[in-house]
């Protein structure tokens, strides 16, 4: 029977350690690639936006709407930000609409009411949470 001197069984369990390392190491390497390159949700989303179906009194309108909450924490304020546009593009300010005790990955629907301003264009400007 072969036996395996010192120094060859050393060389055999090293080369397996290392063997072991570099194996761990591309794994770690790989997951750190994949969660860089993968485009990451925002915390806070605006999955969609509309106009309300019919314009209210007097031809004036409002924007409905649905954040979703992406984190696994608790925003006990959420402030959505609208800039308002006229016909022509011209700016006729802004609105905000807070939406209170968002839990984590919950969803839930907005309004801004009656908007006087009665814009014809809006662009959401910030979504933050507190």
């Amino acid at each position: 029977m072969f036996k395996l001197s010192g120094w060859t069984r050393f060389a055999r369990s090293a080369s397996a350690f290392i063997a072991l390392v570099i194996v761990a190491a591309s794994v770690m390497f790989t997951k750190v690639l994949w969660q860089t390159m993968r485009p990451d949700r925002p915390a806070l989303e605006i999955t969609g936006t509309w106009w309300t179906p019919q314009p209210l009194k007097f031809g004036v309108r409002s924007i409905s709407g649905r954040v979703l909450n992406n984190s696994q924490q608790l925003y006990s304020d959420v402030r959505i930000e609208f800039e308002l546009f006229d016909s022509r593009g011209i700016r006729l300010g802004t609105h905000v609409v807070t939406v209170h005790d968002l839990h984590a990955d919950e969803a839930r629907e907005f309004d801004t009411w009656a908007l006087a301003q009665r814009p014809t264009r809006y662009r959401i400007r910030s979504v933050r949470g507190v």
